[in-house]
């Protein structure tokens, strides 16, 4: 029985918090993503956050319901595009576009890393083609 109790004596002790001025080591910051959409904050399945490369650039396109929202707080496009008059950009038009669609779809597309505003609307233009604003 001594011996129990003198073993629970030593798990105790063993347990017991640091003395006051024990700074434990604090613990490493979180290594963040380089990449532009491991930043965003937010899971989201591959079809509504995609990652893609073109002609050597990474981009980043989302969607997301409208829900009844505007996009009118943004600038306008001054590239606008026949099939898709709702776009708008943000503050600088090399950070992304912004859009909706007729069906209640509200999309950006943005760089992920350097990049410039022409080669950014061509990039929009081209996903217009393929039927991005429907």
């Amino acid at each position: 029985m001594r011996t129990i109790a003198l073993a629970l004596l030593v798990l105790v002790l063993g347990a017991a918090p640091a003395a006051a001025g024990d700074d434990p080591k604090p613990a490493p910051p979180p290594t963040l993503s380089p990449w532009l959409v491991g930043r965003l904050g937010v899971s989201t399945p591959e079809r509504a956050a995609l990652e893609y490369e073109e002609r050597g650039r990474l981009y980043v396109l989302t969607q997301w319901p409208a829900n009844g929202g505007s996009i009118d707080a943004f600038p306008a496009l001054r590239a606008l595009d026949p099939d898709c008059r709702d776009a708008r950009v943000f503050p600088g038009a090399a950070q992304g576009i912004i859009w909706s669609t007729p069906s209640g779809i509200v999309a950006t597309l943005r760089p992920d890393g350097a990049s410039d505003a022409a080669v950014l609307v061509a990039e929009w233009h081209r996903l217009v083609r393929r039927g991005a604003c429907r």
